[in-house]
């Protein structure tokens, strides 16, 4: 397992924002329509600014020097709280670093679960492409097959943003109070880093957001953890800054929506929620 940076998240509307070489026009990640098992979606509204800062964690970078660091029990996490960044650790001040090992012990991630009757992934069964970004498949379901169960395939086309939301409850008007959670555990692989949007129902719509970073796999399946503890999640540096709090965002969660702005190739095969059971109906 590994536990990784995130970013916060529901869907909003799109706009558009430069590019991160500041040459492809690109467009902000917007909001996603009330069908969970659908690909509805719509444009509006999006944030504008420059490229997100790296390097060795400046002042309000996300990606601190650190990287992703595996520990003894082969799970990635992320570190303590830095000055200016989403987290510090082992990173350096100022950005989105790895901490130590992670064994789990103690949290409500457990055994194997019961899947639904319907396609599912750990009981999240809406799992969805949306027309925000250009994406392989374009519209409907992106579960399929895999062994006994489901994975959800996409790939991201082009240097614009690109929107996947999967509804924690699996029925969208509703939200779920996490304040009492641990975090979350996400098995997947990517080849490019993406960031999680953890979207309110009270602020579904729009691209600012809280947000954590996950880092890419290089194609390799990890298992990821990211903690809600408030010093691992902020604002992404092109999408603008929430003007509420994080705790009431935190107590009101309707989705996770997986966001980038590059080309990438994913699969998702695991999303667990510390004390949290999706409801199958």
């Amino acid at each position: 397992m590994v536990r990784a940076p995130l970013l916060a998240g529901a869907l909003a509307a799109l706009s558009a924002c430069s590019s991160p070489d500041n040459s492809t026009p690109s467009t902000s990640p917007g909001g996603a329509g009330s069908n969970t098992g659908g690909s509805a979606a719509s444009s509006g509204g999006g944030g504008s600014g420059g490229a997100v800062a790296g390097g060795t964690g400046g002042s309000g970078g996300l990606a601190g020097s650190g990287g992703v660091a595996g520990g003894s029990a082969g799970a990635t996490a992320l570190g303590g709280g830095g000055s200016g960044g989403l987290a510090g650790g082992s990173g350096g001040s100022g950005g989105v670093a790895a901490g130590g090992a992670s064994d789990n012990a103690g949290f409500g991630f457990g055994g194997a679960l019961t899947e639904c009757s319907e396609p599912s992934i750990d009981r999240l069964k809406g799992w969805n492409a949306t027309n925000e970004g250009t994406m392989v498949p374009q519209s409907g379901s992106l579960l399929v097959p895999r062994g006994d169960g489901y994975v959800a395939q996409v790939e991201w086309l082009n240097n614009e943003w690109h929107v996947v939301p999967v509804v924690i409850s699996n029925v969208f008007d509703s939200s779920v109070d996490l304040t009492s959670s641990y975090g979350f555990e996400l098995t997947y692989s990517s080849t490019d880093t993406i960031w999680v949007q953890m979207r309110s129902a009270t602020h579904w719509s729009g691209g600012t957001q809280y947000v954590a970073e996950i880092p890419s796999t290089e194609g390799v399946e990890q298992t990821f953890v990211v903690p809600f503890a408030e010093e691992n999640w902020g604002p992404h540096p092109e999408l603008g800054t929430p003007d509420w709090s994080y705790a009431s965002n935190l107590a009101d969660v309707r989705g996770l929506l997986f966001v980038g702005n590059t080309p990438n190739v994913l699969t998702f095969s695991g999303l667990r929620i510390d004390g949290f059971e999706p409801p199958c109906d």
